[in-house]
């Protein structure tokens, strides 16, 4: 196919060193001899051939090793890959079914206390609404004084009965909208100021909301308890003052430990500024505080979701944490984040023990099975060097059957297939594979011995390069296969119009080289001027549209403008942008003016004498209209 000819044209054209395939000789440099088949090369037996790299440092020179090392990945990859894959899933699985069951733990604990605390300070609003308390409140703080201490006495008597009577309220105590005290238990004084009362009590009042404080903490319990008020109000709906209690949370605790994630886990309470309220106490030396107000954060923006991070104790942890309705709480599940993989750990190493087994088993086999394999392989081998070494006459005995024999077949398959394609890699080697022309690597090649032999025999020796004018414009205009179509046709007419003995390459792109062996300078010219006359008769269709190009064209001549390759492709080259710059579809020798080679491409070669006759117009209208041609 065209494009596998390109693709290997391309290849050899930019290698830049000669590369040997058995005895053929593909790539060589342009001062190179043309391509010969070279005498076949010693191959050196007396050791063997030092190999550097990964391979020689794992001793995987022989089939045998090699046969071993597969063996042994063929077993070990899949059966580790499977064992990955089982732990990585089991390990998946724990974190979720971890996952989940923190977050249940956290969820239902953090509803048990939300439940607890409302039933507390409903219980609280219950005492708050009783009409002894109601009326004896606004007689304390509206009446004399005689009534009042009444009043007082009355109200105290009250709360004591209910301190006595339910446990869990400590300090309940009765304060006006002064915050001074009207009534307390265990004490008999009145219209005191209460220190303790929670920041923002009486506006929570006035909007018929509870009152919090904030946890208290004990000398022997990480939280006592928190302040809680409710308002008390008249009949007539005014706001007379509030009952406050100090509520002990160790019942609270109670409700939670049932909720424990395992033997080893824990739940607590906490706030958002990670202070405990519930549960263990958090030592600063095992976290800072900015450290545990960021892992709270974390945990109550994940929503239920797990999070593993260093614990109280400097080990990492696995919890989850749910808010406790809108006090600015939240209860914490954790578990040690090393004791549910534990299982699977264990799992794990027993499984690379049964694959470190394995692999010892399945090396002995394959070192019995290699073995057998490579005795005959020898003789394979001793060929395979005979061809190395450029001897492409081997052909080997089939001895047996099996793999061996059929590999036996197939080597001298391959070996003939050599011999038979070396023809088709010389021509692929030298030929530009969209033109058919030759490639610019063997146009130098062509060139060296041609100046070599026409400096030896004294004879002429010329160059055209020629150029495709407005060629970008045309591809640009018409579409590359519309390009690769006129470049073809210019390709065809520069055989047409050339002798058998003259050499025609593509140079590069646009560009073609022709070489005219035992050619003068006019000899040159007339040829550039039947190959300038041949194209513009050319048509390229395009689509159902007709199109033409024409070429610009530089002549050079051996030895007057140059002695080497470079020197004379370099004043063909520069002849041909004179004529680019002159206005293009004309002819420039190289060396000559501008104008004398402006007024020698307008005179058609072999009618010099009716040239001069001729009026300026008529020789300016003997000129060939630029067609459809693009520039360079």
């Amino acid at each position: 196919m065209w494009w596998q000819v390109a693709r290997t044209s391309y290849l050899f054209s930019i290698a830049p060193a000669p590369v040997r395939i058995g005895s053929l000789l593909l790539l060589r440099d342009s001062s190179e001899a043309p391509l010969t088949e070279p005498a076949p090369a010693t191959v050196d037996d007396t050791g063997p051939k030092k190999r550097g790299g990964l391979v020689s440092a794992l001793r995987l020179e022989s089939i045998k090793s090699r046969i071993i090392v597969l063996a042994l990945l063929a077993t070990s990859i899949p059966y580790a890959g499977m064992a990955w894959f089982t732990y990585a899933q089991n390990r998946t699985a724990i974190t979720i079914a971890v996952s989940e069951e923190l977050r249940t733990f956290s969820s239902q604990a953090a509803r048990e206390a939300d439940l607890w605390l409302k039933q507390r300070v409903y219980d609280l609003g219950v005492f708050a609404t009783s009409s002894a308390v109601i009326e004896n409140v606004r007689i304390a703080t509206e009446l004399d004084h005689e009534a009042s201490e009444e009043a007082r006495g009355l109200v105290r008597d009250y709360l004591e009965s209910v301190e006595q009577r339910v446990r869990g309220y400590d300090g309940l105590r009765i304060v006006d909208t002064e915050a001074l005290v009207v009534a307390a238990t265990g004490t008999t004084e009145g219209l005191t100021l209460d220190p303790d009362l929670p920041e923002g009590w009486l506006d929570a009042f006035r909007e018929d909301r509870p009152a919090l404080g904030e946890p208290r903490r004990g000398s022997n319990l990480p939280g006592d308890g928190i302040s809680v008020g409710v308002p008390i109000r008249s009949s007539g709906g005014d706001l007379l003052g509030g009952l406050f209690a100090t509520l002990n949370l160790q019942p609270m605790g109670t409700v939670l430990a049932v909720y424990s994630p395992g033997e080893n886990g824990s739940v607590y309470v906490v706030t958002t500024a990670s202070e405990r309220i519930l549960g263990g106490q958090m030592t600063t030396e095992s976290m800072g505080t900015v450290a545990r107000e960021q892992v709270v954060g974390e945990l109550i923006a994940l929503g239920g979701s797990s999070l593993t991070y260093v614990g109280d104790s400097g080990e990492e942890v696995t919890g989850a944490a749910r808010p406790v309705g809108d006090l600015g709480w939240a209860v914490v599940a954790e578990v040690p984040a090393r004791e549910p993989y534990e299982r699977i750990v264990r799992l794990r190493n027993t499984t690379l023990f049964g694959v470190s087994v394995m692999l010892l088993v399945v090396g002995l086999v394959a070192y019995r099975v290699g073995h057998l394999i490579v005795r005959p392989l020898d003789r394979l081998t001793e060929g395979a060097t005979e061809v190395a070494g450029g001897d492409l006459a081997v052909d080997l005995p089939v001895g047996g059957g099996g793999e061996v024999g059929i590999l036996t077949e197939v080597f001298n398959d391959m070996v003939a297939r050599l011999r038979s394609s070396r023809e088709q890699l010389e021509e692929l080697l030298v030929t530009d594979a969209l033109t058919g022309l030759f490639n610019r690597r063997h146009l130098m090649v062509l060139l060296a011995d041609e100046m070599h032999r026409c400096h030896r025999d004294e004879r002429p020796f010329t160059i055209l390069m020629i150029d495709v004018d407005r060629f970008k414009e045309f591809n640009d205009t018409h579409g590359h296969m519309a390009g690769d179509e006129a470049l073809t046709v210019v390709a065809s007419v520069l055989k047409a119009s050339t002798r058998q003995v003259d050499r025609i390459a593509r140079y590069g792109g646009e560009e073609f080289v022709a070489l005219l062996p035992t050619t003068d300078l006019e000899g040159a010219v007339r040829a550039a001027e039947r190959i300038r006359a041949n194209l513009a008769k050319k048509t390229i269709r395009v689509g159902g549209v007709k199109a033409t190009v024409t070429v610009s064209t530089g002549v050079a001549e051996l030895p007057s403008h140059g002695e080497d390759p470079n020197a004379l492709m370099a004043a063909a080259d520069a002849a041909l942008y004179q004529a680019k710059r002159a206005g293009r579809d004309r002819i420039v020798v190289a060396g000559m003016p501008e104008t004398a080679n402006a007024r020698k491409e307008a005179e058609p070669v072999g009618k010099a004498s009716q040239q001069k006759k001729a009026s300026p117009r008529k020789k300016a209208s003997s000129r060939k209209k630029v067609g459809t041609a693009s520039k360079k």
